[in-house]
């Protein structure tokens, strides 16, 4: 299945130095194949230079709201449909969870270490996991998602469901949800959870030319 990722992208910030010195093309060349890259416009021509098969794509960022309406939440959380349902991610399934976007985990150093500073819920059908919404990456303040919903159960609104529960989450644990979308489809999601001031950016995806988005399941 296509990946739901609101991705993760690597920033270079406007202060971050000379892009024409040997230490700028050294750090551009250590960005690894598939990720993103965004950086100051005064280092564009440099990454062109630099790495020939670095492709722009459009993305958007977005902030929380000042205040999260924990009503809407709820209720996106509880329209999971009959015969689903939501767990959160433990021993027992982390491996499942794995096995279905292997990102969802990978960014910890191990599974068990996941568990104990990540967090994940999955949505089961049939005992099988079919939606899921993952702490792609994490610190004492603030998470980022990372989303995907298997192809054939698309368009029922799972991600709507995740991703709901996973800002509840935050807001009980002191953490800020953070959200960076890679396409129009992510950014609707993003909206209807409730994020806001989308801003687009061009960024880089290394090694991989722009293709068409996958499909969201936004109802």
């Amino acid at each position: 299945a296509p990946n739901r990722r609101a991705s993760a992208c690597r920033r270079l910030p406007p202060d971050c130095g000379d892009p024409n010195t040997p230490a700028a093309a050294e750090a551009l060349l250590a960005v690894p194949d598939r990720d993103y890259l965004a950086v100051h416009e005064s280092w564009a021509q440099k990454v062109r230079q630099t790495l020939p098969k670095a492709f722009p794509n459009d993305r958007f960022a977005f902030s929380a709201p000042v205040r999260w309406d924990r009503g809407a939440l709820a209720k996106l959380r509880e329209s999971l449909p009959p015969d689903y349902a939501l767990h959160r991610i433990d021993t027992g399934t982390v491996a499942e969870f794995r096995e279905m976007n292997h990102t969802f985990v990978d960014n910890f150093a191990s599974p068990e270490d996941f568990l104990a500073r990540g967090v994940g819920f999955g949505v089961t059908h049939g005992g099988r996991i079919v939606a899921g919404c993952s702490s792609y990456a994490i610190s004492s303040r603030k998470l980022e998602f990372e989303i995907e919903t298997r192809r054939a159960y698309q368009r029922r609104g799972l991600a709507l469901v995740t991703g709901a529960t996973v800002i509840e989450y935050c807001q009980d644990n002191g953490l800020e949800p953070c959200w960076d979308a890679a396409h129009e489809g992510s950014a609707l999601l993003a909206e209807k959870l409730g994020f806001v001031g989308r801003r687009r950016y061009t960024a880089y995806r290394i090694g991989i030319p722009a293709g068409p988005p996958p499909e969201y399941e936004l109802d």
